[in-house]
């Protein structure tokens, strides 16, 4: 299950003030392995606004 600290989470959450991702945030955020993977996602400096998606299965049960 999902904790309450990640349910209005965004990408500008996970970056610095330079743009960068915030390493430091994200390593104190998610466990090893997640927070891996998302520090060698390329920071390309994207100005997209984010939006919040969620898949949902049909039985209504949303895991992760």
């Amino acid at each position: 299950m999902i904790g309450h600290h990640f349910l209005n989470i965004r990408v500008a959450d996970l970056k610095s003030g330079d743009g960068n991702w915030d390493e430091e945030f994200i390593q104190a955020m998610f466990n090893e392995d997640d927070a891996e993977m998302i520090l060698t996602i390329p920071n390309l400096g994207w100005e997209i606004e984010d939006k919040i998606l969620w898949h949902c299965i049909k039985n209504g049960k949303d895991d992760m």
